[in-house]
């Protein structure tokens, strides 16, 4: 009997996936194409297993510099392009391959890896080159700090949940000049006196405690205002942790 619906061709398949994947979230047309790209479709036309050629996949993201949030929007793409339901398994395989090589990575990174966010240690360069700016007013900024409690019984965060966390903060101040930063269970964000900000703080608070994916129970806000220097401020901020 004829099967019906037969699988796009490797290389139809390649094209409709960058085609999506550049029309949602994918910024650059020249640094998408990739070998593990045409390895993961390959596989899929020829009835493969995907684990593997997800993983490398994700290890040759890392490498280029790409998020773990495009990547895996990347991967979503791909699944809408080759007509599948998103599969967890081939995407927690997509992260291990992008984590591997990010940990393999020496040179000092400004965005914290599974977050997606700056470190806290390009927030404090980001700090300094503000105040160091021409007609610089600390009281136009304010900080804002969110912590998350620490899990019960000594547990960390899965990379789900980080890059959960990740996802429900650049959503929050997407489109503003504010400046984020993860370290431990704390989300800082340097931004203008407004009360805008302010509620778009009190926004990302609430989607980090009703997310079902997130699994802290409450998130807590405290502000920080400017010192008239940027050692007084990381002083201030130090504090507070």
């Amino acid at each position: 009997m004829l099967r019906c619906n037969r699988p796009l061709d490797a290389d139809m398949l390649q094209h409709s996936w960058k085609a999506i994947s550049l029309g949602n979230s994918w910024r650059f047309d020249d640094d998408w194409e990739v070998p593990e790209t045409t390895g993961l479709t390959k596989a899929h036309t020829q009835g493969l297993p995907l684990g593997q050629p997800a993983h490398c996949l994700g290890y040759a993201r890392a490498m280029q510099g790409i998020g773990i949030t495009e990547t895996i929007e990347d991967l979503a793409a791909f699944f809408t392009a080759s007509g599948t339901h998103a599969d967890a398994a081939i995407q927690q395989r997509l992260t291990e391959g992008w984590v591997t090589a990010s940990n393999t990575i020496q040179a000092e990174s400004c965005i914290d890896p599974l977050t997606d966010l700056p470190t806290y240690e390009h927030f404090t360069r980001v700090l300094h080159e503000l105040y160091a700016s021409p007609g610089f007013d600390p009281d136009g900024f304010v900080i804002g700090r969110i912590t998350l409690p620490a899990l019960p019984h000594g547990l960390t965060p899965g990379w789900t949940d980080l890059v959960e966390l990740g996802l429900r903060c650049q959503e929050a101040f997407d489109g503003t000049s504010a400046s984020l930063a993860y370290q431990g269970n704390t989300i800082t964000v340097l931004m203008q006196r407004t009360g805008e900000n302010h509620a778009r703080l009190a926004y990302c608070q609430a989607t980090l405690i009703n997310n079902k994916h997130v699994p802290w129970g409450r998130a807590d806000i405290r502000y920080e205002s400017l010192t008239t220097t940027p050692t007084g401020v990381l002083d201030a901020l130090a504090g507070t942790t």
